[in-house]
């Protein structure tokens, strides 16, 4: 699809597949965010974590039809450069 969108080709999409990547997307998010939890964990079982600043941040982030185009790469709209910053200084 995003081949597709890059070359010019019209792509036809339903709300039910604008749907499926967004829960597909989601599902990546939540996975991301678990790995982070289970990092902390570690940290605080290993005695680590109050001598541990951690950073997340993404690089980018995705549209989904929002302004008519899917991915990432083409545009700088809002759902691509507003991503997460997140940082944990435990002093």
């Amino acid at each position: 699809m995003r081949e597709k969108f890059l070359a010019g080709e019209e792509v036809k999409v339903t709300p039910a597949d604008i749907e499926f990547w967004r829960a597909w997307y989601d599902s990546k998010i939540h996975d991301a965010d678990a790995r982070v939890g289970e990092l902390v964990k570690h940290l605080e079982a290993s005695g680590k974590l109050a001598n541990t600043v951690i950073v997340v941040v993404s690089d980018h982030g995705t549209e989904f039809f929002e302004h008519g185009r899917v991915d990432h790469g083409h545009t700088l709209y809002d759902e691509l450069i507003h991503v997460p910053l997140l940082i944990l200084n435990p002093s």
